[in-house]
């Protein structure tokens, strides 16, 4: 998700009116819960959430530099260990 987005998210999921209100008539707490948090979907359209989704598994399929690098220096011994035992 883009920043914008996130920080909009996260804005929507709080409201500062949306807690302790004493005294209110019954109708307009009705309408306060129907109306005051905005819907996630008027927030992020479907398509790019679902193109943060698949950003977000290309990301997690590749393998982590570290263990790239463990896997390399594996095999570097165990071509040394071939090499001396065909010496």
């Amino acid at each position: 998700l883009r920043s914008k987005s996130k920080r909009a998210l996260v804005d929507a999921s709080y409201s500062k009116y949306a807690f302790h209100d004493d005294g209110l008539p019954a109708w307009f707490e009705q309408d306060e819960k129907r109306h005051l948090r905005p819907s996630v979907e008027d927030l992020i359209p479907e398509g790019e959430l679902s193109e943060a989704r698949d950003q977000l598994k290309a990301i997690d399929s590749r393998t982590i530099k570290k263990v790239a690098e463990a896997k390399a220096r594996k095999k570097r011994k165990l071509w040394k260990r071939m090499e001396t035992a065909r010496a």
